[in-house]
C-alpha cells in the first residue's frame, strides 16, 4: 500500500489522529527553518560585519574596496611626472669604435676619411646581459716542500672557499631573491638557473641556502623584537597568505623600517617553494 493510500485510510478511520500528525509535521519544519536561517547567518559573518577576525576569512574574503575618489585626470603619467625612460650612462662597460672610413655626404664623391681627424662622436647606448652570466673562478693553493722538515705543506684557503665546487654568495643571494621575493617555487627555479645560467642546481641547494640566511638573521630578528615593542608608536596588521592549502594568519608589526614576519604555519615544504 503506497503512503498516499495509508494517508487517506487514516483520514477515513482517524481524523484526529492525521491532524495531529500534520501539528508535529509544522512544528517541526519550523524548527528546521530556524536553523536554517542561523546557520546561513553564520555563514555570511566575516570580520567585515563581525567581531571575527580577518585571519578567519580564508581564501574568499572579498576584495578590498579603494577609498579613492575621482579625480577626473586621464589615465597614466600625469605632466610632470619624472617616467622612467632608459638614460645613457656616463660610464659604460664597454665602447665600440665605428669609424668612417668613406665621408657619406654625397657633395665629395666619396671622399676616403681615413686620414681626417675625428672631431667628436654620436653615442648611442645598448644595455645587455653579458653572453657568459655565470663565471668560474679557480682557486689554486700553492703546495711546496719544506726544506727543514721534508714535508708537503699547503697554502690556506679563504674561510668562504669549503669546497671543490660551490656556488658564490653573489649566486646564492640571487636564488635565494628569486625563491622568496619573487616567489619562484624550488623546481622552477631549477629550470631558470639550466636555462639562463646554463648549470644544474639542485632544490637542497636553494633550501640549504635559505637556512644560512635565516641563521645569518635570526640576531637581527631577536634584535627587532625586542626594539618594537619599547617604540612609542607601533603598526600591527594581519593578513591571510596561502601556504600549500592553507590560508595561516600572518602578524605584522612595523616601526619605521623595522617588519617583523610571524607565520601561523610551519615553514613550507621544498615541493611548495
Amino acid at each position: 500500500m503506497s503512503r498516499r493510500s495509508q494517508l487517506w485510510k487514516l483520514a477515513r478511520t482517524c481524523l484526529s489522529a492525521l491532524i495531529e500528525m500534520l501539528l508535529r509535521l509544522e512544528a517541526r519544519v519550523r524548527q528546521l527553518e530556524r536553523q536554517v536561517q542561523e546557520l546561513k547567518g553564520r555563514l555570511a559573518l566575516s570580520s567585515r560585519n563581525s567581531s571575527k577576525p580577518p585571519s578567519s576569512d580564508g581564501l574568499a574574503k572579498p576584495a578590498p574596496k579603494s577609498l579613492r575618489q575621482k579625480s577626473g585626470r586621464r589615465r597614466g603619467g600625469q605632466p610632470g611626472h619624472p617616467g622612467r625612460t632608459l638614460q645613457p650612462v656616463e660610464q659604460p662597460d664597454h665602447i665600440v669604435p665605428h669609424r668612417l672610413e668613406v665621408c657619406p655626404c654625397g657633395l665629395c664623391q666619396g671622399r676616403t676619411l681615413g686620414d681626417v681627424p675625428v672631431v667628436g662622436y654620436e653615442q648611442r647606448q645598448v644595455f645587455e646581459v653579458p653572453r657568459k652570466l655565470l663565471e668560474v673562478t679557480e682557486h689554486r693553493a700553492e703546495i711546496k716542500r719544506c726544506p727543514v722538515s721534508g714535508r708537503l705543506v699547503t697554502a690556506a684557503f679563504p674561510k668562504s672557499i669549503q669546497a671543490p665546487a660551490q656556488y658564490g654568495p653573489r649566486f646564492r643571494g640571487l636564488m635565494i631573491y628569486f625563491n622568496n621575493r619573487q616567489l619562484i617555487p624550488y623546481d622552477r627555479l631549477t629550470e631558470v638557473s639550466e636555462d639562463v645560467f646554463g648549470q644544474p642546481l639542485s632544490e637542497a641547494t636553494v633550501v640549504a641556502a635559505n637556512q644560512r640566511v635565516y641563521q645569518n638573521l635570526a640576531p637581527f630578528e631577536q634584535e627587532v623584537k625586542v626594539l618594537l615593542p619599547q617604540a612609542p608608536l607601533v603598526h600591527a596588521d594581519e593578513s591571510g597568505l596561502r601556504v600549500a592549502s592553507d590560508a595561516p594568519l600572518v602578524a605584522c608589526r612595523v616601526h619605521l623600517l623595522a617588519d617583523v614576519l610571524r607565520g601561523a604555519s610551519q615553514a613550507r615544504s621544498p615541493g611548495h617553494g
